[in-house]
């Protein structure tokens, strides 16, 4: 059974445009290039007029009415967005929601504050009534951001060298409710998969947030080496309602061990073929060398016009 949703639902403090070539670059929008796709198929997202530089990406489930429960956030995809609001385009793997369809993909700023949707078929997954939530089971809005720590110049050129790497990693997080919330627990890691940890984000996490109060926490987080590739981030913070999750991706090129490596391998290449010059120089002058020797023997007794020497035994050949 195929699931479809007829018209987008607005779920953020901004409208959500139909399109993100519209006249206005200042309102966030979704388009997608496909509307009907399978499981685990990929497809482009164009995300356009979003001020946030940072944009996540998902698929969601009953309309999201019920917030990030209603949606996969472990298949969400996490992209820098152009500054000026123009589109960008990212590449995502619609994986299927936990709860049915009626389904959408929706792109959204690390605070929910800006938020646009498109309504997109989910061929095979099941398709109920939406479910609205009496009041908002997640009221709790998270945020993670690791930008690159500010270090010395030793630990720079470390760094590019696939080595330990720094990290200061952020985490916001708002209260919406109408109330404070007591007893908050924070859970932050990064690693290159949902099995491979790398790292552990130490946070200490709030003892009560008010009523529509923010906390942000700022914490220094070495990756091990080597330092290479994608890394995902990932906070999960439970306080009232469902554990609410939060994810900012990462990207290292160790371009110094990489220049590194490929100056050894023009060496090794370069040592190679003078060997095998060498070599061949070698085999040469023994070759001249036997001639020589055979030509001093065949002139024993041999006239002077006849005689053989190098020169005549190379014009002879």
């Amino acid at each position: 059974m195929a699931c479809v949703l007829a018209a987008s639902v607005g779920i953020a403090a901004k409208p959500a445009a139909a399109a993100p070539d519209g006249t206005d670059q200042n309102v966030p929008a979704v388009e997608l290039s496909s509307d009907e796709v399978e499981p685990d198929q990929e497809i482009d997202v164009t995300i356009s007029g979003f001020s946030s530089r940072v944009v996540t990406v998902t698929v969601c489930g009953n309309m999201a009415l019920r917030g990030s429960g209603d949606c996969n956030m472990s298949g969400s995809e996490s992209t820098r967005v152009n500054e000026d609001g123009s589109p960008h385009d990212v590449l995502l793997v619609v994986n299927s929601p936990p709860v049915p369809c009626p389904c959408l993909v929706r792109a959204s700023s690390p605070t929910n504050d800006e938020a646009a949707v498109a309504p997109i078929t989910l061929t095979g997954h099941p398709v109920a009534e939406p479910v609205q939530g009496a009041e908002p089971d997640l009221p709790l809005v998270v945020a993670i951001r690791a930008d690159r720590a500010a270090v010395r110049l030793l630990d720079t050129i470390r760094g590019s060298l696939g080595g330990p790497t720094g990290y200061d990693v952020t985490i916001t997080i708002r209260n919406t409710a109408t109330e404070a919330i007591d007893g908050i627990s924070v859970a932050a890691a990064a690693g290159r998969k949902q099995d491979h940890l790398l790292a552990v984000v130490d946070v200490v996490p709030p003892a009560s947030i008010a009523a529509g109060a923010t906390w942000e926490d700022t914490v220094r987080v070495e990756l091990p080496a080597p330092v290479w590739g994608d890394v995902r981030w990932s906070a999960d913070v439970t306080g009232r309602g469902n554990t609410v999750e939060a994810f900012d991706d990462t990207s290292s090129l160790p371009t110094l061990l990489i220049s590194a490596v490929g100056v050894l391998l023009f060496v090794a290449v370069a040592l190679s073929v003078r060997l095998v010059l060498r070599i061949r120089n070698r085999r040469r002058g023994e070759r001249a060398n036997q001639a020589v020797a055979e030509g001093a023997v065949i002139n024993e007794g041999a006239s002077p016009d006849s005689a053989w020497t190098p020169e005549r035994e190379f014009e002879r050949v």
